[in-house]
């Protein structure tokens, strides 16, 4: 698959340019449409018009860069035409960005943003704004969590997507629970209980990497890099750990169906990175992508 039409929604904020900075970058790697957007609470002359004119500004500057770029603006209640935009026009992904590292929380959690994650079913970029939200965007090291089921193997062609093509990189990670210490095994039972903990940690180690390599072979490009990594410990803290430590760039995070979108959004893992987490997120359910 590959993304051909990126929603952009702006605020007339450099904040939500972060956003549009990825978006960009991506629709130059797949040739894609940027749609931006903004929407007013009144259809009125007064309050449209600065708008598209604002839009019609930063769309003059991205096809200076040789991108296709369209506008749109709406009017009514933001999150309902946001949602019904995306679904009419066929939209691919949404890109949308937040006031920093506090003002994330507020975004994901808050009563627009939070309602139109849950309307918009079609992959979400998550991009944490900096300080004046013109960082230049860097998508070459893209961390993808598996936790051996089919649901996190479609995230697959998506992350593929973002990299469109570029010398980057797929770092492909497990997190492994370490086992639990049984409160009433004998110091004298051998082998003793860190032998067996090793054995068992081991040999889940050794599993988990033979499932990557087996999606490596089966599901990932034979051009693009890949790493394998397993890790033991808890998902939301080795996920965040590992990203800081391989300097990724964005992670990306697939849920368990239609059924399990609230959990991958508002469950105890990826709450903790929406939360925490200052690395962009790329959020996907299966069945998100177009036919």
């Amino acid at each position: 698959m590959s993304y051909r039409k990126i929603l952009v929604p702006l605020d007339v904020s450099v904040v939500a340019e972060a956003a549009l900075a990825y978006a960009s970058l991506i629709a130059g790697r797949n040739k894609a449409e940027l749609v931006l957007l903004t929407a007013c609470d009144r259809d009125n002359e007064t309050t449209t018009r600065p708008r598209q004119a604002y839009l019609e500004q930063k769309a003059e500057e991205l096809r200076a860069e040789g991108l296709k770029v369209s506008t749109a603006v709406v009017c009514g209640n933001t999150v309902e035409q946001i949602a019904v935009y995306a679904l009419r026009n066929m939209i691919d992904l949404l890109t949308i960005s937040s006031h920093g590292y506090s003002g994330f929380k507020r975004l994901l959690l808050g009563s627009v943003a939070g309602k139109v994650i849950d309307y918009v079913k079609i992959p979400i970029l998550l991009v944490k704004a900096g300080k004046d939200g013109k960082e230049k965007p860097e998508l070459k090291r893209i961390l993808l969590p598996m936790d051996g089921s089919q649901f996190s193997e479609t995230s697959l062609p998506y992350v593929q997507s973002v990299i469109g093509g570029t010398d980057a990189e797929i770092v492909l990670l497990t997190v492994a629970e370490p086992p639990p210490v049984p409160s009433d095994r004998s110091a004298n039972i051998k082998p003793s209980w860190e032998e067996y903990r090793d054995a068992l940690v081991t040999e889940v180690k050794e599993q988990a990497m033979a499932y990557l390599e087996r999606v490596r072979t089966a599901c990932v490009d034979k051009n693009i890099r890949v790493k394998l990594l397993v890790e033991m410990g808890k998902p939301a803290e080795s996920i965040m750990q590992v990203a800081e430590r391989e300097k990724v760039h964005l992670i990306a995070l697939s849920s368990h169906g239609r059924t399990g979108a609230e959990r991958v959004f508002y469950g105890s893992v990826a709450r903790r990175l929406i939360d925490e987490s200052r690395i962009p997120l790329l959020l996907i359910r299966p069945g998100d992508a177009r036919p």
